[in-house]
């Protein structure tokens, strides 16, 4: 919470921890008293990715129904346990296809603030523990999966990483600033 008295105006920022750099950011505009997040730097102890795991096709009415599933892979090279904040996302949409996520065995942050805020855009976030140790069989694993529902005669298309950052990043502050 920016307790400083002053707002903090957007731009680039260098982080600091116990007086080390540990990297380079953007911090969003903020309001004296308006709570925000500050990342600092990666923890080499904890590793994650993601797999792909199967996808799905299948034509029901006049709809094609695509199903994804993936794993999210958590290490904890620590000596103690971990709670982490784990997000993904899957696609989304305001037009002519509908994404849905299945059931995920771990269930979706009950946070307010992200039901209300990011949820809705597609943002998947899980609030796990990593046990201390836990790496290769032992690791954590994250199961999910979402299904795509549009008509059979559409057809869609992937998009690079960069333009999905870039316009991904531009849409999503373009909401929060309107909220």
């Amino acid at each position: 919470t920016d307790g400083s008295g002053i707002s903090l105006l957007e731009g680039p920022c260098s982080v600091y921890l116990d007086g080390d750099f540990v990297g380079r950011g953007v911090i969003p505009m903020v309001a004296t008293g308006q709570k925000f997040r500050a990342g600092f730097g990666i923890d080499p102890q904890l590793r994650a990715w993601r797999e792909f795991v199967s996808r799905e096709e299948k034509i029901q009415g006049g709809n094609r129904m695509v199903t994804y599933k993936y794993r999210l892979v958590l290490d904890n090279y620590k000596k103690e346990n971990v709670p982490v904040r784990v997000f993904d996302r899957m696609p989304y949409s305001t037009g002519d296809i509908k994404a849905t996520i299945g059931e995920p065995k771990d269930k979706l942050s009950e946070d307010k603030e992200y039901e209300r805020a990011f949820r809705p855009l597609g943002i998947l976030r899980w609030d796990v523990d990593v046990k201390a140790g836990s790496a290769a069989e032992t690791a954590r694993i994250v199961d999910y999966g979402f299904q795509l529902e549009f008509d059979k005669d559409m057809d869609i298309a992937t998009i690079t990483g960069s333009e999905m950052e870039r316009t991904g990043r531009e849409y999503l502050m373009k909401r929060l600033n309107a909220e």
